[in-house]
Parts: C-alpha cells; structure tokens; sequence
C-alpha cells in the first residue's frame, strides 16, 4: 500500500496531466514514460549479466539528470531499522551497478536524501 502512494505521488510530480485518485482505488501502471522520467512499477529490470534481486518495488530513471532511483519499501520497527536498511542496500547494490553500467546514470539511494 505504502508503494502504490508513493508510485502516486511520483507519478502526479512528473506527469502534467495525471490526476489524483483516493489510495485504495490507484492502480499503478507498469511503465510510465514522459520525456524527462521513466518510472516502472514492480517491473523486472534487465540487464546484461544476471542479478539475484531485479524487481524493485518502484525504478524512477531522470532522463535530464541521468540518475536512477531504486525504491524498495519496508516498514520495519525502531530496532530493525539499520539491519533493513543495510538488508535493501546489499539486496539491490548488484542491479544499482548493472543500471549504472548499462545506461551510464548514477543510481541513487533514496534512502540518502
């Protein structure tokens, strides 16, 4: 659930003419394509050597600033917060690396910012 909100509201910041639904009706699309940002949902990432982990909840590429961004949402407690977050970073580190060879962009850790 907290995905699909999420998916939303990237979705209305990066397309003009998109229109805001009540959360529990939303249906994200799995590929939305402007000319500035491709954003994928729950989508397999390909890449040209295999890696474990390529399904991401949400992939938002910035076409401008040639940057990706791997959001994969979890919702743990106060006291598994760090050892989730370092459990994300190893999970995707391999895909970030792929996405950055293969479209020479700068993956990005949500998380960071």
């Amino acid at each position: 659930m907290v995905a699909k909100i999420l998916h939303q509201e990237l979705f209305i910041q990066h397309v003009p003419e998109a229109r805001r639904q009540p959360y529990y009706a939303y249906i994200p699309e799995n590929i939305v394509e402007t000319q500035d940002v491709k954003l994928y949902w729950a989508r397999v990432i390909n890449t040209d050597k295999p890696v474990p982990s390529n399904i991401p909840d949400i992939v938002l590429v910035d076409k401008k600033e040639r940057h990706t961004f791997i959001i994969d949402i979890a919702i743990p407690n106060a006291a598994n917060l760090s050892r989730k977050h370092k459990e994300k970073i190893t999970k995707y580190l391999p895909l970030a690396i792929e996405i950055k060879v293969m479209q020479q962009t700068c993956p990005e850790n949500i998380r960071k910012k």
